[in-house]
Order: structure tokens, then C-alpha cells, then sequence
């Protein structure tokens, strides 16, 4: 069963203090460059539990608040993101356990189903696959710093800061 896409794109202003991330997204398989793990942080840092009620979310954001966010020259938030989205649009993330026999499963699933940029718009779609990976906590869940994580600049930084 798959979800309605929502027909009101969720855009909150204010940057929200902190990242929730389930322990089962933090120790995925996910190689991100620095500006792939900026974007993916600026959706996470949006994402509540209630924006999924029978729908899937739509996050966006506007060239002038990423400019602010991410420390980037307006004119260019375009040009400069777009590598890292159509990048951040093809990757997939496996996650792995094991069983009750011992033995190690895995499911890889594709982070997005849309990433855009039109008229100043960034819009952020996440895979409804994933949707107990972004929102379920029960196992434990990192809180993330939103503005010290999108201050780090190396990719194994950022990595390392989730996990810690």
C-alpha cells in the first residue's frame, strides 16, 4: 500500500534546535558528502511523526533559507545543491539484522522519492518505504544539534557526530 503524496508541501521557518534520527537510520549504510548530509539533516530536522498521518510529506525550503543554513550565496543555492541532490536522489540504504537463526538479513531502499529545485523551491519527497526508519524511536534515537551539524564540514565528522 502506498501513500497519497501530500498536496501541502511542509515548510517550517525557523530552524529547528535538533535532529531526531531512529538508531536504525544512524547505523545504516549511508555514505553521504558533506552537502548530501546538510540536505538529508535539513528534512530529518523538519520531519515530525505527524506529517506522515495517511499521507507522505513533502519538505520544502526556500532558496533564501538554505542560503542562510547551509552558508551559501543565494544566487547560487541552485547550481551549488544541485549535484548533491541528483546524488542524494539515487541512493539507496541497507539496513541489516540479524535474526533469530544467527544469520544476517538486509533490505536497501532508496532514501527519496523526489528531490527538486523550481522557482526558488527546494522540495524534499522521502521514500514511504522508509517511513519506520525516519520516525521510529522505540530502539533509540540520536539528537543531533541541528547548527553544529551543519557547522561540521568534513563528511567523516558528520558521521561520527550522528553516531556519538
Amino acid at each position: 500500500m502506498t501513500k497519497q503524496l501530500s498536496n501541502k508541501p511542509i515548510s517550517r521557518n525557523n530552524l529547528p534546535k535538533h535532529i531526531k534520527q531512529g538508531h536504525k537510520l544512524v547505523f545504516s549504510r549511508k555514505d553521504l558528502s558533506q552537502r548530501e548530509a546538510d540536505l538529508f539533516a535539513l528534512m530529518m530536522a523538519q520531519m515530525k511523526s505527524g506529517d506522515w498521518v495517511n499521507t507522505t510529506p513533502q519538505y520544502t525550503f526556500t532558496a533564501s533559507q538554505l542560503s542562510e543554513w547551509l552558508n551559501i550565496d543565494s544566487k547560487h543555492v541552485g547550481s551549488i545543491l544541485s549535484p548533491a541532490a541528483e546524488r542524494l536522489s539515487s541512493y539507496k540504504i541497507g539496513i541489516k539484522v540479524e535474526n533469530e537463526d544467527g544469520d544476517e538479513d538486509f533490505d536497501y531502499k532508496p532514501l527519496f522519492k523526489r528531490i527538486r529545485y523550481k522557482k526558488g523551491l527546494l522540495t524534499m519527497v522521502p521514500n514511504d518505504m522508509l517511513e519506520s526508519e525516519y520516525i521510529e524511536y522505540r530502539q533509540g534515537f540520536a539528537l543531533i544539534t541541528t547548527k553544529t551539524y551543519l557547522d561540521i564540514k568534513q563528511e567523516y565528522a558528520k558521521r561520527l557526530y550522528e553516531i556519538l
